[in-house]
């Protein structure tokens, strides 16, 4: 049987996809043959009324085969430590029981972004759009979320960015099913800005040795659509992947992921007008002051919400 040994749980949008392919660098560690496998998001026949997938693109990329799974990690070598990160186990509420009935206890690290930016860089990944749309669209986008509620649609990504900002409760599911020493919690800037101490602090975490990594490619970037050939180029690979992942064998799954990363270049995007990041700030202020009383952030991380 071969099953993790550690979790990436996100958050999405948060440099999960930059982690998985910086550690299967690392010589101890064996990561999964695929990015994001979305296993322990489904139900498996525990509990009838865990939810289903309703959204076909996550359908069609995820893992949800006991045996299909396990595959995935076919390539380790003796005495690695396993693992795999799919942003999704961090916001679907039942991934912690079902990671806990199947792996036990595992060391697990969470990456958390400023909510705001967050939600904008989801937005723009999922609506690549010319310069002058990004705005109106994501303002729509958030005033229509926050009209609905606290609405949990977990498959449906383009109806929640701003929901899996609100990472309080997510991370008190995982505490409370696994003890905060199991969760390591890592600042979004951080690993951007200084990856290989993140990677350290992950390696220890996970009981394998430091080790340098080749940090030089971030993967998965946002923001508004690019030059015409090169976007389209990218488009084509990101339209593809997700039945990519359920076809092709994993290491071409595994080079698309890479050639993707090198075209897809956006353009940055217009920044988030300070009325609507001032709204923003409102909504998220009682996750962060939660966040920080229970000691997940630092008081200043985010300087907005202080």
């Amino acid at each position: 049987m071969t099953l993790p040994d550690f979790v990436v749980l996100g958050a999405a949008r948060a440099a999960t996809t930059s982690l998985h392919y910086w550690l299967e660098q690392h010589p101890s560690i064996t990561m999964s043959s695929i990015k994001e496998p979305n296993f322990f998001a489904f139900d498996h026949g525990v509990r009838p009324s865990a939810p289903r997938f309703d959204a076909e693109a996550i359908a069609v990329k995820s893992v949800a085969d006991r045996t299909a799974y396990e595959a995935l990690f076919a390539h380790a070598r003796p005495g690695d430590r396993i693992g795999e990160a799919s942003p999704l186990y961090l916001y679907v509420r039942e991934a912690p029981d079902e990671i806990a009935r199947l792996l036990g206890r595992p060391p697990l690290v969470a990456v958390l972004r400023n909510p705001i930016d967050r939600a904008y860089s989801h937005w723009l990944h999922i609506n690549r759009q010319p310069a002058e749309q990004a705005i109106p669209g994501f303002r729509a986008a958030c005033e229509a979320e926050i009209a609905a509620g606290p609405v949990y649609t977990p498959y449906a990504s383009g109806t929640h960015v701003l929901r899996l900002g609100r990472y309080d409760e997510q991370l008190d599911r995982y505490a409370a099913r696994f003890g905060a020493a199991a969760l390591l919690v890592l600042d979004y800037a951080a690993v951007t800005v200084d990856p290989q101490s993140a990677l350290d602090r992950i390696c220890d975490h996970i009981g394998v040795p430091r080790a340098p990594f080749d940090t030089g490619v971030q993967y998965n970037r946002s923001g508004v659509a690019g030059g015409r050939m090169a976007a389209g180029f990218a488009g084509a690979i990101r339209g593809a992947q997700p039945r990519a992942k359920a076809l092709l064998p994993a290491p071409v799954v595994r080079r698309l992921g890479r050639l993707r990363a090198a075209y897809d270049r956006p353009r940055a995007a217009p920044s988030v007008p300070a009325d609507l990041r001032a709204r923003l700030v409102e909504w998220y202020a009682p996750s962060v002051r939660r966040l920080v009383d229970d000691g997940w952030i630092g008081p200043q991380q985010w300087p907005e919400f202080a």
